[in-house]
This record gives C-alpha cells, sequence and structure tokens, in this order.
C-alpha cells in the first residue's frame, strides 16, 4: 500500500529487480550531522533546531555508532518530560543498537529494515567494522533513486 501510494507498482517482480540491483553505496548520504553521545540534552535540542536533517546518528569519539535519534523523538520526550533534568545526554536518550546496513546491500533490503521497524532512516556502517558509521540512508533518498533507475530503464526501452 506505502509503495503504491509513491507509484511504485510490483508487476511480475520487474520494480522488485530494480531495488534488488540498486546497492546502498550509490545512495548513501556520507554528508551527515552525527551528534557526539556525550552532548548535553539542551544541546542537542538546539542542533536540531539549527539543522535542515529531521534524523541523526549519535557517535562516540571514534565515530561508532552508539543509536540514533529524530527530532520527532526529540520533541515527544519534551513533550513527555518538559522539566527534563540538566545531566541527560544524547546517549540516554536515543536508540541503542539501531538496525544498520552495508554499503553493499540491495535497495530492497533496506526497505525491509526500514519497514520492519517503521523508520525513515538507517545508519550504514563498514562491513569490516560494523560500529564505524559511513553515512547514512533515508527513505526518501531511496524512492528517489529508484525513480530515476526506473524512468532511465524507461527510457531504454
Amino acid at each position: 500500500l506505502k509503495l503504491a501510494r509513491r507509484n511504485i507498482r510490483l508487476r511480475s517482480g520487474r520494480d522488485v529487480n530494480i531495488m534488488e540491483s540498486i546497492k546502498v553505496s550509490e545512495v548513501v548520504e556520507s554528508d551527515y550531522e552525527a551528534i557526539r553521545d556525550i552532548t548535553p540534552l539542551r544541546q542537542v535540542f538546539s542542533i536540531m533546531q539549527s539543522s535542515k536533517s529531521s534524523f541523526f546518528p549519535i557517535v562516540d569519539y571514534k565515530g561508532h555508532i552508539v543509536g540514533t535519534l529524530s527530532f520527532q523523538d526529540m520533541r515527544t520526550m519534551i513533550l513527555d518530560k518538559p522539566e527534563v533534568d540538566a545531566l541527560v545526554i544524547a546517549q540516554d536518550i536515543c536508540h541503542p543498537h539501531p538496525p544498520s546496513l552495508y554499503p553493499d546491500d540491495s535497495l530492497d533490503k533496506a526497505l525491509q529494515k526500514l519497514a520492519l521497524r517503521d523508520l525513515e532512516f538507517l545508519p550504514v556502517v563498514a562491513r569490516d567494522e560494523p560500529q564505524k558509521l559511513i553515512g547514512i540512508l533515508k527513505k526518501s533518498d531511496i524512492f528517489r533513486q529508484y525513480h530515476r533507475k526506473l524512468l532511465d530503464k524507461m527510457s531504454q526501452s
């Protein structure tokens, strides 16, 4: 149903083949804004307010992924607990151990992982060092790339 709303039709497996043929490495955003795990809550909120992004990987001093946080998570938390303690840091409020992707995974696999937890983005990590963050993959970027490939394929027909 969600695919149909995005005008993606799976006829005879044709569109699935497109998604399986595109690798995460073709779409991953390597210019992302990460937040350090020790960043105080007030500063996290300030970073999010001034950023164009709505999704943030939370990283340690080595740049290793420790969790994820979205603007929606932050807004919900602040609405639920407006008196949040000043000692709270990013690591305290992030989603720890997020599912992740490797650069050589297909976009089909990425969509499955996103759908499983109803997520908007996933961290992309190095296969040989699964905590090392390479970038992020947003659901919107997957569909943008899918449409590009589909148009390319249609123009070649």
